[in-house]
């Protein structure tokens, strides 16, 4: 019997960045510092996501934006098994961004340079890409920010293409982006606690108080997954609300990616046919591996299944 494909998800990346990892032993103020460069990566919060999506299995299709000149280092790092890349290649540089690590205390200091600029002719051109890809698209993906030169009215339209199509969308953004992403009404929904505290216009200090101001989204979206770091995750529904972490998170950890792989490992489980609950689970379980590793993204399942018997969960 023939086994049924995998769910395909679309991702967008508006805004891609070239990574660079620096390990230093300790920073010091004024003095030269001799570090380590350590990789220098294909990144962005929706690149981080396609590739740990991909290497769980899953088929992607992935567009955006990026940089001419950057393109073909950039596109060489996903899998052409899985995932199909289709960028439109703007006339500016990809913006880069530095991760300092010190070695001696695990702190790590993350430095973002540069903008990626585009025209309308490339907003068009994505306009029809997104349409194309969105009719075959169970889930679709928008993660991160908006380059110069694209308009929040672009933006929104690339959104409600995407929904109004019937595929499950699904939005990592923040401050006007994810205000205007609101009026899609997504599916789901990924601030952390300081962009969901941005976004409703108070301070979150507890879990109640995370509840109550996601609960005053669900008429414009149907689940708010909030991040919380070493706290891990909270997820409210209609099917329930639930808020998951590891029982003995890392005493350091670095934290660059470790919120794409969350929204990765939720999707995941959902695409895989897991209830939200699970879903919640093998998301947090994700995070805290990513939060173990050097690297923004996962390259296996094994690493957040070895995870899932310290992911402790309780419904609020």
């Amino acid at each position: 019997m023939s086994q049924t494909p995998r769910p395909r998800i679309l991702a967008v990346g508006l805004h891609p960045a070239i990574d660079r990892t620096i390990e230093l032993p300790e920073l010091r103020r004024r003095s030269v510092l001799r570090g380590r460069l350590l990789r220098v990566e294909a990144g962005g919060k929706t690149t981080n996501i396609v590739h740990t999506l991909s290497n769980f299995g899953h088929h992607v299709s992935a567009t955006g934006f990026i940089g001419r000149g950057e393109a073909d280092f950039f596109l060489r790092t996903f899998d052409p098994a899985r995932v199909k890349a289709e960028f439109v290649l703007a006339d500016s540089p990809t913006r880069e961004n530095v991760t300092l690590l010190e070695s001696r205390t695990g702190r790590d200091i993350h430095i973002l340079a540069g903008e990626l600029s585009v025209r309308r002719n490339d907003a068009a051109q994505l306009g029809r890409i997104v349409k194309r890809l969105a009719e075959k698209a169970d889930w679709a993906i928008f993660s991160g920010s908006r380059p110069k030169g694209m308009p929040l009215s672009d933006y929104l339209a690339l959104l409600r293409v995407c929904r109004e199509r019937g595929g499950r969308l699904v939005v990592d953004a923040s401050g006007s982006m994810l205000r205007t992403a609101l009026k899609a009404r997504p599916w789901l929904i990924k601030p952390n606690r300081d962009e969901l505290a941005e976004l409703v216009g108070r301070k979150l200090r507890t879990d109640c108080d995370i509840l109550r101001a996601a609960t005053s989204l669900r008429k414009k979206c149907e689940n708010i997954l909030v991040s919380l770091g070493r706290g891990g995750a909270i997820l409210i529904s209609s099917a329930g609300t639930w808020h998951a972490r590891e029982a003995r998170p890392p005493k350091s950890a670095i934290s660059v990616g470790c919120g794409d792989a969350l929204l990765a490992g939720f999707v995941s489980a959902c695409a895989d046919g897991a209830d939200l609950r699970e879903a919640l689970r093998f998301g947090t379980a994700c995070g805290s591996a990513c939060a173990r590793t050097d690297y923004a993204c996962l390259s296996s399942r094994r690493q957040p299944e070895s995870l899932l018997p310290g992911i402790r969960i309780c419904a609020l």
